[in-house]
């Protein structure tokens, strides 16, 4: 096969939605160890995690000058994107205060919460074979917490309950999005997901102590770049072809990958219970494009 093929078959690959979610889990997935290694205050990793995509997704609508921002319900993105920055503030403040299993483990309610969500708001019906592909996931995650020594005291427990804030808030934002879908392009949906935290959090730029390193400044504009318009990118991109409950059914495999990078960064252990919930998490996850 030549180079052009490649090409080609890669592209074609591309225009896979469940592909679209399953990379972007992969950029979700480095979250936790970017946030632990980082170590700037929540309210700056906010700014930055607003204002990277705005400028890059303004840059583009200036360049291609094909911006569709009054498509639609302008409120309600407007509403969902004040929604989207104070689950920053919950999400940072989860891996900050609590250990990166602890916070994927509760973060990962969201997709029950879509499902919840659009089986209310959409109107979406979950098919039986759907909820047991859901369940086989869920049983993942359970395997997955056998050996994992989970505290309900002090900073883990304000850490897990700002994941499970964090995690309704998320849920909500993908419902409405999903209803917009229609209406806007990823482009203009990144675009109003982060437009309110890059403005309400830039005083905190500017008074938090102390203020970024060079070195901490670059990381963080690149990691935001790359997650805030590629993954997000691929994941509203691909829920203008699946269901929001399917996709975020398909999401769990972001639990796997944080595990990996648990192992690969941190020293984690690879136990067998980690080894099964991971199999039972991707087969789920592989066969919900089917459901």
């Amino acid at each position: 096969m030549g180079n052009a093929e490649y090409l080609i078959t890669f592209a074609a690959m591309m225009r896979s939605p469940h592909l679209k979610v399953i990379l972007a889990t992969v950029f979700w997935a480095m979250s936790g160890p970017f946030i632990k290694y980082i170590k700037l205050p929540v309210t700056t990793l906010s700014f930055f995690r607003g204002a990277v995509p705005v400028l890059l997704i303004l840059l583009l609508f200036s360049i291609q000058k094909n911006a569709k921002l009054r498509s639609g319900n302008i409120r309600l993105m407007i509403g969902a994107s004040v929604l989207n920055a104070l689950r920053m503030i919950f999400y940072y403040s989860a891996y900050a205060l609590t250990t990166i299993g602890n916070a994927i483990i509760v973060l990962y309610t969201w997709p029950i919460l879509v499902a919840l969500f659009s089986a209310v708001s959409l109107k979406e019906k979950v098919s039986i074979r759907q909820g047991i592909l859901f369940s086989v996931a869920f049983s993942g995650i359970v395997f997955l917490t056998l050996n994992k020594e989970i505290s309900f005291q002090d900073q883990s427990f304000l850490g897990m309950l700002a994941a499970l804030i964090s995690a309704a808030l998320y849920a909500s934002t993908v419902v409405i999005f999903k209803k917009e879908a229609s209406n806007y392009g990823w482009r203009e949906t990144i675009f109003f997901q982060n437009l309110v935290a890059a403005i309400i959090f830039l005083p905190f730029l500017l008074v938090n102590e102390p203020a970024p390193t060079i070195t901490q400044l670059n990381l963080t504009v690149l990691y935001f770049a790359v997650l805030g318009v590629g993954a997000f990118g691929l994941f509203f991109s691909a829920l203008q072809s699946i269901a929001a409950s399917q996709a975020s059914f398909l999401a769990y495999i972001e639990l796997v990958f944080a595990m990996a990078f648990g192992v690969l960064f941190f020293g984690e252990t690879l136990t067998w219970n980690i080894l099964v919930g991971g199999c039972l998490v991707v087969g789920a996850s592989l066969a919900i494009r089917k459901a």
